[in-house]
């Protein structure tokens, strides 16, 4: 679990975009399953979430408990930052699935269920 990168890298700011290959990708930092989590919009309509949370049966949920650093963080920055969104055709996430109903993913999620 002590897992350390061997090489050099540089880590991006909330909200700053990046071009690679011709793709623009936004930084979204969303703190919670790790103090560095972040999810990645690339051009503007397909969300990349990594670990941050997980689907199931197409419904956003909070990444396995025993993994997160804190999971109240975590959803709170999920809800702030990430569930307004427009225009998302896509999610991906790191383990638990895709959707292509972003609102209708979200929404347990920002109602509190």
């Amino acid at each position: 679990m002590n897992n350390k990168l061997n090489c050099l890298y540089e880590t991006l700011d909330d909200g700053e975009t990046v071009v690679i290959d011709g793709v623009n990708i936004k930084c979204m930092v969303t703190p919670g399953h790790t103090p560095g989590s972040a999810c990645y919009i690339a051009d503007g309509k397909y969300l990349f979430s990594g670990d941050n949370f997980g689907l199931k049966t197409g419904k956003a949920k909070l990444f396995i408990a025993f993994f997160n650093m804190d999971g109240k963080k975590q959803k709170e920055s999920i809800v702030k930052k990430i569930s307004g969104f427009q225009n998302i055709e896509a999610i991906f996430t790191g383990h638990h699935g895709c959707s292509t109903d972003f609102t209708g993913a979200f929404k347990e999620l920002t109602e509190g269920k």
